[in-house]
């Protein structure tokens, strides 16, 4: 299995030398497999492994003694354990979210911080080929597009998953063969989650009486998938650029180009607005794509309420999706922080990845900056008072405010965009407009590239 673990990490990327690499670990089989590896290439890849568990405080000594268990390993690992804990059961009805989606907010919340303060750069999760096909069965379930069917990605952000390409079956086998200590949790046999239900009842009844390698018909089925889904990306995401107006708390779409387009790509560009509003798509169904696609047809000023945090309205020429308003929307995100090479965790939703490269970027989501260019640190930070740059296309510059002005964003939402210069000259206001100087040549080829990452458990 260490040669397939390896394959993986290689294919994808997914570790480098003086990483410092964060594991998700609850103490089961899955993590502890994933843990025993990462150590195992930890001198020969050169790099730092920590513990991070979270206790979601709904299984009382059971949870309590999961906590201790991985304390220990960490202990026995000679390497860092870092926790926290927060009930669960009571954050889901507070925020009137499922359980499940509450679980995953919290540990997305813990390991982003722990990130954040210690100094980590990735967060190593023990997904497997099982939960890939579980995942996958579940979209079907709930309703999805093709790229539903894609599944989990191997990378996302700072997230790495080394052992996707490993089924239940082979961590297993590794557990029995390297005699390693697990703990197992309980809630797994219950069948009161959705993904316990599809995992213990629905896959067993459909390989035992229909098709004993179902599992492995849905992962080819994703495998073709993303190859379709990568083109019908590329266009999407050219089409989209041509029809919308991106603020900080809103997506505007215009209706009159929006309606030109087919049906699947009307779509598209729909699940495209929610994915670059809310980081995924995990619980939009189809039905709230053709609810919306519906909405676009009618008259003007009717909205539907609350699809995954977005409110969605027509006004005149408009398909607007903003973000559902609280009492503090107004005020503004202050920021100012010092951008390092590697993965740069800016807030919750947010991480820039910094890398050297060897030529000019041409993606919408990254820029790159001739290293000779550069004077001082690179820095993310809000606008200030007569900020300037030069836009692309244009040969002078242009001060910030006008270009404000020109994109019609109003006075209240400007200090919302965050800008990404050095010590002199701007390079891009994210979201918004990118400087020149990142299309310039560098004479000897080296170049930093900094590009936008969601940040998504």
């Amino acid at each position: 299995m260490i040669n397939k673990f390896i394959k993986t990490i290689r294919d994808h990327n997914l570790i480098e030398e003086n990483d410092k690499i964060l594991v998700g670990f609850s103490g089961g089989k899955d993590s502890s497999a994933l843990l025993h590896l990462l150590m195992t290439l930890s001198k020969s890849y050169k790099i730092q492994i920590a513990i991070g568990h979270f206790n979601h405080k709904v299984r009382g000594d059971e949870a309590n003694r999961d906590e201790e268990f991985c304390r220990q390993v960490g202990k026995d690992y000679s390497i860092d354990f870092f926790s926290d804990s927060y009930n669960m059961d009571n954050y889901a009805k507070e925020n009137k979210i499922s359980k499940e989606e509450a679980g995953r907010i919290l540990r997305k919340k813990f390991f982003n911080r722990i990130l954040r303060e210690e100094g980590y750069n990735k967060i190593a999760l023990a997904h497997n080929m099982d939960d890939q096909a579980e995942t996958i069965l579940m979209r079907i379930i709930r309703g999805t597009g093709l790229d539903g069917l894609k599944g989990i990605d191997y990378k996302s952000g700072p997230i790495i998953r080394p052992i996707l390409d490993i089924s239940k079956s082979e961590i297993e086998e590794y557990i029995n063969k390297e005699k390693i200590s697990y703990v197992e949790d309980s809630t797994n046999k219950e069948n009161t989650y959705n993904r316990n239900k599809i995992r213990n009842l629905l896959i067993p009844e459909i390989e035992n009486n229909y098709n004993p390698n179902f599992k492995e018909a849905l992962i080819n089925l994703s495998n073709l998938a993303v190859e379709d889904s990568e083109f019908l990306d590329s266009y999407t995401a050219s089409t989209y650029k041509g029809l919308s107006n991106r603020e900080k708390d809103s997506t505007i779409i215009s209706l009159d180009d929006f309606k030109k387009e087919s049906l699947p790509i009307k779509r598209r560009l729909i699940r495209r607005v929610f994915l670059l509003e809310n980081g995924n798509i995990n619980n939009l169904s189809f039905k709230n794509v053709e609810d919306i696609n519906n909405l676009s047809q009618g008259p003007t000023g009717k909205a539907i309420e609350n699809v995954n945090g977005l409110r969605i309205r027509t006004s005149y020429n408009d398909l607007i999706f903003e973000k559902n308003k609280k009492n503090n929307d107004n005020e503004p995100n202050l920021l100012y922080t010092n951008l390092n090479k590697g993965i740069n965790i800016i807030n919750d939703n947010l991480s820039l990845s910094i890398e050297d490269s060897i030529e000019i970027s041409q993606s919408l989501s990254e820029i790159t900056i001739p290293k000779d260019l550069i004077t001082g640190s690179l820095v993310l930070r809000n606008r200030k008072e007569g900020d300037k740059l030069r836009p692309l296309g244009l040969n002078g510059t242009k001060k910030l405010k006008d270009i404000f002005i020109d994109k019609k964003i109003p006075r209240d939402k400007r200090d919302n965009y965050y800008i990404l210069s050095d010590e002199e000259r701007i390079y891009w206001v994210l979201g918004l407009v990118k400087s020149e100087d990142t299309r310039m040549k560098s004479s000897k080829d080296q170049y930093i590239k900094i590009k936008i990452n969601s940040m998504e458990d």
